[in-house]
């Protein structure tokens, strides 16, 4: 394994508490790597228990365990995503319409520090997304996953799309119970008001999940073509297909709450709709509103060339949260 891990990442030496993620691995390296395994250990290695379990030591112990191995909490299909173990006060990353947050793996390398870095995720059948008549009861389940990972503030929410929807109403709720929120970073989310909602036709579906699984796996399609890979492959867009119908439902009939603090807004430039102002569309809601443009699209703003922008301001943004420093852009 360490070999295997070693030759990925490019790297002469690694220990085994060492994280694939925070040693320059992401996603689709990831996809490599389950693939590599598999072929060398004559194991299931899945990408989802690399997900979950990054370091040698971890997955070792996951690999070896017949029943930690069958465990969809250890394959990254659960309601938590450990996407980086450490001290202090997290990050937590919510998931956007596609219901994961593997998406936000390729993060860590950017963000200076150790603290926890944890997805929020809506896996199916009973996920918040899959069991929820509306948008406020999606919100409390999401409450209830928060609070069981992190019980006390501050709070730090970084949301992509329908996952930046879930961190403003997260943080609104937050402040009306006096709870401290430090940071609420959007990416290009904005307000369901206004917008036209309507869930996909089968061939509309039918495109998304093709341009989901370019994203996730086209920098390593004949990595995933075995069985195992392509059962995790299967599930992971079936799954996918489903949550986006049903965040399309919710994000229907769903209205904002007013949040006082400060949203930092990352906007993608390439689909910005002609004549939309995105801060005006969060002016209703959103008294401090600081926004950063971005030459990239909505489904690629993280990407590995977009984090190479977002990462380190994100990271000085979440440095001056903890610091009451102000950041000058």
């Amino acid at each position: 394994m360490a070999q295997t891990f070693k030759k990925l990442l490019n790297v002469s030496e690694i220990s085994a508490q060492d994280s694939f993620f925070n040693l320059g691995g992401h996603s689709l390296m990831a996809m490599k790597l389950a693939a590599e395994l598999r072929a060398r250990l004559g194991l299931p290695v899945s990408v989802g228990q690399i997900m979950v379990s990054p370091t040698i030591e971890g997955l070792a112990s996951v690999l070896v365990d017949e029943t930690l191995r069958n465990d969809p909490e250890k394959a990254g299909f659960g309601h938590i995503l450990p996407i980086r173990q450490g001290q202090g006060t997290p990050l937590i990353c919510i998931n956007p319409g596609s219901g994961f947050s593997w998406q936000y793996t390729g993060l860590p390398k950017y963000l200076e520090g150790n603290y926890p870095i944890i997805g929020l995720q809506s896996p199916r059948p009973n996920g918040a997304v899959a069991v929820s008549e509306d948008m406020q009861a999606a919100v409390e389940h999401y409450y209830k996953a928060l609070k069981g990972v992190q019980p006390e503030g501050p709070y730090r929410f970084l949301g992509y799309s329908f996952g930046g929807t879930v961190a403003v109403a997260l943080a609104a709720k937050l402040e009306k119970q006096g709870e401290q929120v430090s940071f609420v970073g959007l990416l290009d989310t904005y307000p369901p008001e206004g917008q036209e909602w309507k869930r996909p036709t089968e061939a509309e579906a039918r495109e998304e999940v093709e341009r989901e699984k370019r994203q996730f796996f086209a920098a390593a399609e004949n990595d995933m073509s075995d069985k195992v890979g392509l059962a995790e492959q299967d599930k992971m867009f079936n799954d996918i297909v489903a949550n986006y119908d049903d965040t399309v439902r919710l994000l229907a009939k769903a209205t904002t709450q007013p949040y006082a603090g400060k949203v930092h807004l990352f906007v993608a430039e390439k689909t910005l709709p002609d004549g939309w102002d995105e801060v005006k569309s969060w002016a209703p809601f959103v008294k401090d509103l600081t926004k950063y443009r971005l030459p990239f699209s909505h489904d690629d703003i993280l990407s590995s060339e977009a984090l190479l922008k977002i990462g380190p301001r994100v990271s000085g943004l979440l440095f001056n949260s903890l610091s009451d420093q102000s950041f000058d852009e």
